[in-house]
């Protein structure tokens, strides 16, 4: 299992592209937002109730079964593929946070080391520089990411997109926090009987915003034109003609089948003010705070809000 040093500031936001709120509006501001605790752990305690979250066409059961991908033969069970699915929905995920919302530690020690000796999924562990916290993480290799996406469902599937591999190593810490960030929106959601059927992260948002934003410019549209055109289109807020992207977008089902979307962003004490604000008129739902997996992690700030608006 490889090992790295990193240094989670380098996903710090910079302020220069955010309208900065003079020192008279801090309090106003300050009050209008709102930064949930993020919870040490939160488990997907409806996925019984709804069936698997996804749509694969991959053994459900509690026996391997052999399935072949790219010319490969693997054999997996029903809890590995879940495994493999909730982690690549995300770039990177914190070992901890995986192994509690499993809620088997023997099964989930079991299934993890079998997908690591098929090359499906890939451990490391990181050093965050500034406190020398230490934690586990994984990320799907190219061929889990492979398997998922070669057995989609072809009359159910809603288009989530899975990641695997290293891209980002100085964000990774940042990263592997959006799982437990996810599930606990997924808890407040859960009691209006909705539910999560996408994951999409910022990269996903980013790369369909500025391919729709070319095609508006080579349509004849003005630069300002062409990012209201995509702002409206794909439901993004602007900031002086900028597009302002959330850490996660959520796809989310209601009991009727009506979806909607839910932006949400995880704030480190890092923030800028300015930066905040605009995340914050973009209609965020923000949340602060540690995830478990990283084992002992700065704990949340109630008065963090405060802290970045001096």
């Amino acid at each position: 299992m490889g090992r790295w040093d990193i240094d989670d500031d380098a996903r710090s936001p910079d302020a220069g592209g955010s309208r900065q709120p003079a020192r008279t509006e801090s309090a106003r501001v300050e009050r209008e937002i709102q930064i949930r605790p993020l919870p040490d752990h939160v488990q997907d305690r409806d996925g019984d109730r709804r069936g698997r979250p996804h749509a694969l066409t991959l053994p459900a059961g509690r026996d391997r079964e052999w399935v072949r991908s790219d010319g490969r033969d693997y054999r997996v069970r029903g809890s590995e593929v879940d495994l493999l699915e909730r982690a690549g929905r995300f770039r990177v995920v914190f070992t901890e946070d995986l192994r509690r919302d499993a809620g088997d530690d023997a099964r989930f020690r079991e299934d993890l080391r079998s997908l690591e000796r098929q090359d499906l999924l890939a451990e490391r562990t990181v050093t965050r520089l500034r406190d020398g916290t230490v934690a586990d993480v994984v990320s799907l290799t190219r061929g889990g990411q492979a398997l998922l996406d070669h057995h989609r469902s072809a009359d159910a599937d809603v288009g989530q997109h899975y990641y695997s591999g290293w891209v980002k190593t100085a964000e990774v810490w940042h990263d592997a926090s959006l799982f437990t960030m996810v599930r606990a929106a997924q808890q407040e959601l859960g009691a209006d009987g909705d539910h999560i059927r996408r994951v999409i992260l910022d990269d996903e948002l980013k790369a369909l915003a500025f391919r729709a934003l070319h095609e508006a410019r080579e349509a004849g549209e003005s630069d300002a034109a062409a990012h209201r055109t995509v702002a409206n289109a794909e439901h993004l807020a602007l900031d002086r003609d900028h597009f302002v992207f959330p850490d996660v977008r959520l796809e989310i089902e209601a009991p009727d089948g009506t979806v909607r979307h839910l932006d949400l962003e995880w704030v480190t004490e890092h923030y800028h003010r300015g930066h905040l604000g605009g995340k914050a008129s973009a209609g965020f739902r923000m949340f602060g705070g540690a995830s478990s997996g990283r084992r002992g992690g700065t704990p949340h700030d109630p008065k963090l809000v405060g802290r970045l608006f001096r």
